[in-house]
């Protein structure tokens, strides 16, 4: 790493914490302006999930993006497309999902969501498993376009 990516490593580390921070204190600088934005990006990646074809989803992370899922670290998002998401998705008949939600807080170029939703799993041996689940992510705005660049993943039965 060269001292200017140090150096711009360490900026964005320091926006992260002050953007966090203001997260959870409730400052006001968070602007919904732009929320559609993200929301479209998530959404597609959603669609993906639904049409059971996560190719190409790379392109919503980037390349240093980090996946945990259900208590653990998958690693950068190429990994757990390549080793968990895909191969898990081949078992599927179906997924779908219901009662979607998502909450944006933005700043200039930082995005934090909260996506909570139910899903429905039919396998291809006609399975069934009714899930509610949570994902928190934060996205950077990368040349105009927002980037997964944290996602966190957890689900549970519904009771």
């Amino acid at each position: 790493m060269s001292v200017a990516q140090s150096k711009e490593a360490g900026t964005e580390i320091e926006a992260i914490k002050q953007f966090m921070h203001d997260a959870v204190t409730g400052r006001s600088l968070f602007k919904n302006d732009n929320a559609e934005e993200v929301k479209s990006v998530l959404k597609k990646y959603n669609k993906a999930f639904e049409k059971l074809d996560v190719t190409d989803t790379e392109r919503f992370f980037t390349t240093e993006s980090k996946v945990y899922e259900s208590g653990e670290s998958e690693g950068k998002f190429i990994y757990y497309l390549i080793h968990r998401l895909a191969p898990k998705l081949k078992e599927y008949k179906s997924l779908t999902f219901s009662n979607y939600n998502i909450e944006v807080q933005l700043s200039e170029k930082y995005a934090f969501t909260t996506e909570t939703y139910n899903y429905t799993i039919v396998t291809k041996g006609s399975r069934e498993f009714k899930r509610q689940g949570v994902t928190t992510s934060m996205l950077k705005k990368i040349k105009n376009n927002w980037k997964i660049i944290i996602s966190h993943i957890s689900s549970s039965k519904i009771n």
